[in-house]
This record gives structure tokens, C-alpha cells and sequence, in this order.
């Protein structure tokens, strides 16, 4: 039994396109559910994680950070557990332990379901506010930022950057040099 690889192919059967780590279900043009159950190959235990995406924060995050386009992360999201209750979630299948591939899936499906309560950029900030463990990405602190640009919101803008330069400016280091690059980028645009 591969638990990764079945849930992955029920996941597909669902309507989720295969990724190499990421499934993504488009829920219209710009939102889309994300469920990442770790590469497919050998391994057989899975820890997924849940996530809603909003096409136009992804983009001007990577215009904005200077990335390349990836398979990318969630605008929002964590481990199914942390979304459910904060208690993190896997499953490690063993001969004498069987897993059934349902029991996943019902995890999965219920954070997909919490995350879509989510589904508007009036209410990604409370997400973040609700949903503790979604804070731990890296780039939270850019896409709070980025949603606040998105809804014109110039006190909004304000009041994040200030956020995410205590985050990414506790030293001055190449973390800084981004967050300064990124705050720059963002204020040209706001300018023009």
C-alpha cells in the first residue's frame, strides 16, 4: 500500500490537476484549492497540506520578491490539522496498521472546506488572524502586505509593511536586502 499515491489518485479523481508535489483544483478564475501530499514515489506516509490560493497575490508576490514562477504555495494555508484544530496531522502506514485512504481524505476535505470559508480578499486578513499556523510561511508577512495593496487599502499597505519589516529586518542581512528590494518595488508601483 502507498497512502501518498492513493490519496494523490483520489485526489486526481476529485478534479485535482497533478502536480509534482501541489494538486491544484481551480475553483474559478483566480481562486484555486491546493492540496500538497509530499512527492509520489516510494514513501507511503503523507502530512498533507491544505491550501487556498488567490491567483493575483501569487503573481505580483513573485513580481514584487523577484521570483521565478513555481508550482507555489497556497496564499493561505498549513498542514490540514493546523487548519482543523492546530494539532498537526500524518499518517504513517504500517502492516499492522492499516490506513484507510478515506480517513485522509475526510482531514483534507474538511480543512478545504474551512479555507474556503476564506475565499475573498476582504477576508484572507482574517484567515491569518484565525488560522495561527498559517503564519508560519515564510511569506506571509509579503502577502499580507500584497492583499492590502490589492484592496487599495494605503493604511492597510502602512500598517503591513511596517509588520513585515520587523519580521524579514531583525538583522541586517540578505533577508532585509529583500524585504527593502520588495517595500521598493511596491512603492514605485504605488506611485506611479
Amino acid at each position: 500500500m502507498n497512502l501518498r499515491r492513493e490519496v494523490t489518485d483520489a485526489l486526481v479523481a476529485e478534479g485535482f490537476a497533478r502536480g509534482r508535489f501541489m494538486h491544484r483544483k481551480p475553483l474559478d478564475d483566480g481562486w484555486s484549492l491546493l492540496v500538497d501530499t509530499g512527492a509520489v514515489g516510494k514513501a507511503t506516509d503523507i502530512a498533507p497540506y491544505t491550501g487556498l490560493q488567490y491567483t493575483p497575490v501569487e503573481k505580483l508576490l513573485q513580481e514584487l520578491c523577484g521570483l521565478s514562477p513555481s508550482e507555489g504555495a497556497g496564499t493561505v494555508g498549513a498542514n490540514a490539522g493546523y487548519i482543523l484544530d492546530g494539532v498537526y496531522r500524518s499518517w504513517m502506514p504500517r502492516p499492522q496498521a492499516p490506513v484507510a485512504v478515506a480517513e485522509v481524505l475526510d482531514t483534507i476535505h474538511a480543512a478545504l472546506d474551512r479555507l474556503m470559508a476564506y475565499q475573498s480578499l476582504d477576508r484572507l486578513p482574517a484567515a491569518w488572524a484565525e488560522l495561527p499556523d498559517t503564519r508560519f510561511d515564510p511569506a506571509c508577512a509579503y502577502r499580507q502586505v500584497i492583499v492590502q495593496f490589492l484592496r487599495n487599502d494605503r493604511a492597510g499597505i502602512d500598517r503591513e509593511l511596517a509588520a513585515a519589516q520587523e519580521v524579514y529586518c531583525v538583522r541586517d542581512d540578505e533577508i532585509c536586502a529583500d524585504f527593502q528590494a520588495f517595500r521598493e518595488r511596491l512603492l514605485f508601483r504605488l506611485s506611479g
